[in-house]
């Protein structure tokens, strides 16, 4: 398995081989569009990488965040194959990178129900539950 950063100045090359993830992983949420993805990427807010295995097998997205510590956020994932588990595959380069950084833990938060028992399988733990409500401006 391989795992390559893109650098922002090769965003344009490498985004028709995500783009069709980066738009599945943006419908399951209402927080943000595709667009918002490559600008991000494009502007070296988050890091973009692509995962090879045996062919295109997806990407990670990540990025430094910085609270009362240093973490390493898993911003977004795809798994162009349902054979591929995505982040138990790349668990160790995530830990690598993580201490690149000086990150003291990574995270991840999603919204869909099934992480739950990956998670804990993986070492995760949960942190914080969040709740939101939209503002009514009637």
């Amino acid at each position: 398995m391989n795992i390559t950063w893109i650098p922002p100045h090769k965003l344009k090359e490498a985004w028709p081989l995500i783009k069709e993830g980066v738009e599945k992983v943006s419908a399951t949420c209402d927080e943000w569009i595709p667009e918002d993805m490559y600008w991000l990427i494009k502007n070296n807010v988050v890091s973009l990488h692509v995962v090879d295995s045996d062919g295109y097998a997806g990407f990670l997205i990540t990025q430094k965040a910085e609270s009362y510590d240093i973490s390493l956020h898993v911003w977004a994932g795809y798994s162009a194959r349902h054979d591929f588990n995505l982040l138990e595959q790349c668990t160790e380069t995530l830990n690598e990178w993580a201490k690149t950084v000086g990150a003291k833990k990574i995270t991840f938060a999603t919204t869909r129900k099934g992480w739950a028992r990956q998670a804990l399988k993986l070492g995760f733990k949960p942190s914080l539950q969040t709740y939101e409500r939209k503002v009514n401006y009637d």
